[in-house]
């Protein structure tokens, strides 16, 4: 009877390991995953911030894109000289002013759609690949800028083979094996992003300093009325976006005709709204 008891007993514990043993296995396969996912909504929310950041930098920059534009124009149909502007300096040909400007415009668009994109896929709490449209975005920029990007390092590769080649097989199956679980040659989705959206931040400023060096040289350029004209074109747009409550593009826009316009004899309304758009 005792030893009854104790064979019971035995198959009890022996139960109670293998339950012990199964949860332990579901849990450590179960808890990187409600990590990644954790990580990736957090990332899907650090994206969303930033794009909302730059929006009203992007619409600032098209403002400047599109009324440095209608002044060059105009000047031109007025008859007005304009070769002492020295346009090939900032943008060559000179044809292609209004194409750079109708691509400020497309970028902007296509801003307030990746916005509109990810907040609807937060708001669903979709699960989505963050990793891989964060390396498009990343490609896209790049290539913006350098002309062609090289997504792969061959050095690299082949120094991995050659030192593969040189172990032996035991030591080369205990590698293989451990870069499948950590592979620490690939970037993390938060180090993507973040070389993503340093790439973009560079984009914006040479695309501004561009369009301000040709603003500068028409300002320098300008008599009073064309000096005047630049002045209400900047203060209509900054208006509109004032009006609209774009609060934050308008303040980027009237903080810039107040450094930029310093002919002018500044009104007061001009600090009202000013002062209001910081608010």
């Amino acid at each position: 009877m005792a030893s009854k008891d104790k064979i019971i007993k035995l198959l009890l514990c022996i139960a109670v390991l293998i339950f012990i043993s199964n949860h332990s296995l579901v849990f450590s396969q179960t808890d990187p995953q409600r990590n990644d996912e954790t990580g990736s909504y957090y990332l899907q929310l650090k994206t969303s911030e930033f794009q909302k950041a730059m929006l009203p930098r992007e619409k600032f920059l098209l403002d400047i894109a599109k009324n440095t534009s209608e002044e060059l124009k105009t000047r031109q149909l007025e008859g007005k000289n304009t070769s002492n502007i020295s346009l090939d300096e900032i943008v060559s040909p000179q044809k292609r002013i209004m194409e750079d400007y109708l691509a400020e415009l497309d970028n902007v668009t296509a801003l307030l759609d990746e916005i509109s994109d990810l907040e609807r896929k937060a708001r669903q709490k979709v699960n989505f690949q963050v990793l891989e449209a964060l390396s498009q975005l990343r490609e896209r920029v790049k290539a913006i800028i350098n002309g062609s990007i090289n997504a792969f390092n061959p050095d690299n590769t082949e120094e991995k083979t050659k030192n593969k080649t040189d172990t032996p097989n035991s030591t080369v199956q205990s590698e293989s094996k451990s870069d499948k679980n950590l592979n620490i040659n690939e970037p993390s989705p938060a180090d993507i992003f973040e070389e993503w959206k340093y790439n973009r931040i560079l984009e914006f400023k040479m695309k501004l300093s561009r369009w301000k060096l040709l603003r500068t040289k028409l300002l320098n350029s300008a008599g009073q009325t064309e000096y005047a004209r630049m002045f209400r074109r900047a203060m209509r747009s900054a208006l509109e976006h004032y009006q609209a409550g774009d609060l934050l593009t308008a303040r980027l826009e009237f903080e810039d005709i107040l450094n930029t316009y310093n002919k002018i004899r500044i009104l007061d309304d001009l600090y009202y709204f000013s002062g209001e758009a910081a608010y």
